[in-house]
C-alpha cells in the first residue's frame, strides 16, 4: 500500500483495520474468489489505480507515533502509569 500498489485481502478484523477502503477483498479460503478478485483487478484500470490511491492515504494514518499514544491510552484505560 505505501508504494502506491493496488492491494488483495482477506477481510478479517486485524487485516481490515489496516487497509481500511484501500483494498479489494475476498473470503478467507475462497480461492474463486481470489482468482475473481484478481482478475477483475487485472481488467480494471481504475479500480487498481483508485485502491492504489485509497491504500497511499491509509498508510499516512499508520504511523510509530500514533501507535504508541493509542497503546499508551489502552494502558491509561486499565489504571496503569505510562
Amino acid at each position: 500500500m505505501a508504494c502506491g500498489a493496488a492491494v488483495v485481502s482477506t477481510p478479517v478484523p486485524a487485516v481490515a483495520e489496516v487497509v481500511g477502503d484501500g483494498a479489494s477483498t475476498f473470503t478467507p479460503g475462497d480461492v474463486t474468489g481470489l482468482a475473481a478478485t484478481l482478475t477483475t483487478l487485472l481488467g480494471d484500470d481504475a479500480r487498481r489505480a483508485d485502491l492504489a490511491a485509497r491504500g497511499v492515504e491509509a498508510v499516512r494514518a499508520l504511523t510509530w507515533d500514533r501507535t504508541a499514544r493509542a497503546t499508551a491510552a489502552v494502558y491509561r484505560s486499565l489504571g496503569l502509569t505510562v
